[in-house]
């Protein structure tokens, strides 16, 4: 069944992909204040769990101070950003979050509008298999999969 838009869509390569448990896994590079979590265990928290921006906003420009938390579905583009600064990588199992708090948005549609993401939203959104927290992850939904130190 390709071209589900929702996670509980079938893996996209049975032979390669694993999903024993049923479970909807994506990944994160962690950045320095969230290795610290990591590091002590402890839930990993957005920019600014107050803040209000609209995902198009915020996937526009990751450097902004806002509510979501970007991971991906694919685990190559989890590496890719990985590399670059040496950073560990996580796997959240989006079963143990609210179901509201995941935002899907690989598909390059933004669910606050139902429209398409605009500009390069659209391809950062798509190119990285974008999935949106918003809000913290807590610690009992990840697990470390790779450090790159």
């Amino acid at each position: 069944m390709g071209g589900n838009p929702t996670l509980y869509g079938y893996v996209k390569d049975p032979n390669a992909i694993v999903d024993f448990y049923g479970l909807i896994v994506v990944y994160r590079t962690v950045n320095p204040i969230q290795e610290s979590s990591v590091n002590t265990g402890t839930s990993i928290q957005p920019k600014d769990a107050n803040a209000n921006y609209s995902i198009q906003e915020y996937v526009e420009n990751g450097k902004l101070n806002t509510q979501y938390i970007s991971t991906t579905k694919e685990m190559d583009r989890a590496e890719f950003y990985a590399k670059s600064n040496k950073s560990t990588i996580i796997a959240i199992n989006t079963d143990k979050i609210e179901p509201k708090k995941i935002i899907d948005i690989s598909n390059g549609i933004d669910p606050q509008t139902g429209k398409p993401l605009q500009g390069k939203a659209f391809g950062y959104a798509t190119k990285d298999a974008e999935v949106l927290i918003d809000g913290e992850i807590p610690k009992e939904a990840y697990t470390v999969v790779k450090k790159h130190h």
